[in-house]
């Protein structure tokens, strides 16, 4: 029954190995304070790449402490600034050019902001609120889990787990996401790994089989992930937020709704563009949240339970109970939409060919997706939830009775 459908569902057979990691911003040039790098470049104006963590210098602008004596030299066009902050003039630096509006970091607990000025635009510092910092140009509280950690970085020797520098050993995995040297070691629940990069990290691995296979991690915000429940072995991803990114470049964060904030760090092997041709045999060759499905990049979204859609352009297509890609809407009148694999107006929902046996009879109608876990939760009160494919047993279609 609906075998072209199962044919789309499979696919997602091939998003199988992933992988976990912590979470810092992975674009050039934008990482701040106490974030992972691995040369200045990495890392934002006004630091440098000390250590493997993104650290400011003294000599190379204002320090922190240097800004606090609450003066304004500037005009009162401050838009933007927090009422919390102490701001300063710095003006001080002729030719200086910015858009008003531009936020960036001048030190780890300092903002610099761009505003409109008699002579033009010029860059003013603010100190953030106390138990703040700044992360990307923005003052963030350092308390929020899903926020900024381990603001002024680590030293040699440590690693940021769980918001705290902690001593590690290189030789034996104690943290997930923590250097090793030792490939293939397994040591406290963890193995030495390079899975989608060159560096080796600890990686945390979990039992499909148990009860609460998310529970047999050894970190808590990781999420245990495998192709089958026969699996003897399951990896650890680390629970990410979209657009935060994961510790490496080699990682990407992707939208999946068992995560605990809503995404799950992935290998990212390729810098294909949502739209783009890729390889269908390697569905982490895609930039950002998309995945190579079909052979083209496609947006993740998380498909069921989601007040708003993740999608910007259409609805979310159901590929498991955690994870879909974004598609166009072809919703008509009543049940009928013009496009098949397309979605109908909502989340989790599809436009199918009822009569699939017969090309020559297309008969195009839209049905909810829905989670076998649940039963018929997901269906209305006339139809029950039957597995499409036999391969993706969590995921069905609901169907009238």
């Amino acid at each position: 029954m609906m075998t072209r459908l199962a044919v789309l569902l499979s696919l997602f057979a091939m998003v199988g190995l992933l992988v976990a990691t912590g979470c810092s911003p992975d674009t050039e040039g934008e990482r701040a304070a106490g974030q992972e790098c691995t040369d200045d470049v990495d890392c934002a104006e006004g630091l440098v790449c000390s250590e493997r963590v993104c650290r400011s210098v003294d000599d190379n602008g204002v320090d922190a402490g240097d800004v606090g004596d609450d003066t304004d030299d500037g005009p009162d066009d401050d838009a933007g600034v927090n009422d919390d902050e102490d701001v300063v003039d710095n003006n001080d630096e002729p030719g200086i050019e910015c858009d008003p509006g531009d936020t960036r970091c001048d030190s780890d607990t300092v903002v610099e902001r761009c505003v409109s000025g008699d002579d033009g635009p010029y860059w003013t510092l603010s100190n953030c609120p106390d138990d703040h910092v700044c992360d990307n140009g923005q003052c963030v509280d350092e308390s929020d889990p899903n926020g900024y950690c381990c603001p002024d970085g680590c030293g040699e020797g440590e690693i940021c787990h769980n918001c705290q520098c902690e001593d590690y050993d290189p030789d034996q995995c104690g943290f997930q996401d923590q250097p090793c040297s030792n490939e293939g070691q397994i040591a406290n629940d963890y193995v030495c790994t390079d899975i989608g990069g060159d560096d080796l990290r600890c990686i945390g691995l979990c039992e499909p089989a148990a009860d609460d296979p998310d529970n047999t991690c050894p970190d808590s915000n990781t999420i245990c992930q495998f192709e089958d429940s026969t699996d003897p072995n399951g990896y650890c991803m680390t629970s990410c937020s979209i657009g935060d990114g994961c510790a490496d470049d080699w990682m990407t964060c992707i939208y999946n709704a068992s995560s605990i904030d809503d995404g799950l760090c992935q290998p990212q092997t390729g810098t294909a563009q949502p739209g783009d041709p890729c390889d269908s045999e390697d569905p982490f060759g895609c930039e950002g949240t998309a995945l190579c499905i079909g052979g083209f990049c496609q947006d993740t979204c998380r498909p069921f339970g989601q007040d708003d859609t993740d999608c910007d352009d259409g609805y979310c297509l159901a590929l498991n109970a955690d994870v879909g890609i974004c598609a166009d809407d072809s919703s008509l009148n009543d049940d009928d939409c013009s496009a098949q694999f397309t979605t109908c107006g909502e989340d989790a929902t599809i436009c199918v060919d009822e009569t699939p046996q017969n090309p020559q009879d297309v008969d195009l109608s839209c049905r909810d997706a829905c989670r076998t876990e649940l039963g018929d939760e997901d269906c209305d009160g006339d139809e029950s939830c039957e597995v499409a494919d036999p391969d993706n047993p969590t995921l069905g279609i609901c169907q009238p009775d």
